[in-house]
């Protein structure tokens, strides 16, 4: 009967290491040299896609894990300001840094659209993200 089922704390612990891997993996991508990076498609606009998509994806971990400890509303505006701040400081290390990346105003855009539609998106499905996890963590 509980086959398939995780453990509550487990699946905190998954989607907090999912957190910190994604933090690491904007970094990486956002203050490597350019050189370091793989050869990218020529496709207009597409860092922006990827800054917006980096964001959503990590503003959208961040609330589940807040849905997972049922944290309240506060907790879920201290993220959106610390997702914010990642974004305002990775753009000004590029500056500073002189790797080859420059700092943008419009990928602080993209980071910023990405954090609201990550926003928006998950309070759309907060109520699937609830059912699936009554069907999939075992209740103590």
């Amino acid at each position: 009967m509980l086959k398939g089922k995780l453990k509550l704390r487990t699946l905190e612990k998954i989607n907090f290491a999912a957190i910190l891997i994604w933090i690491v993996g904007i970094i990486y991508a956002c203050l490597s040299p350019n050189d370091d990076l793989p050869e990218m498609p020529n496709i207009p606009h597409l860092d922006k896609i990827a800054h917006f998509m980096f964001y959503f994806g990590l503003i959208h971990l961040m609330l589940i894990y807040r849905q997972l400890k049922e944290w309240g509303s506060a907790v879920a505006g201290m993220m959106a300001i610390f997702v914010l701040l990642i974004g305002i400081s990775v753009e000004y290390a590029q500056r500073a840094m002189h790797l080859g990346r420059s700092y943008s105003i419009e990928d602080m855009f993209a980071n910023t659209l990405g954090l609201l539609f990550g926003i928006i998106i998950f309070q759309l499905l907060e109520k699937a993200y609830d059912n699936l996890f009554d069907r999939i963590i075992i209740k103590s």
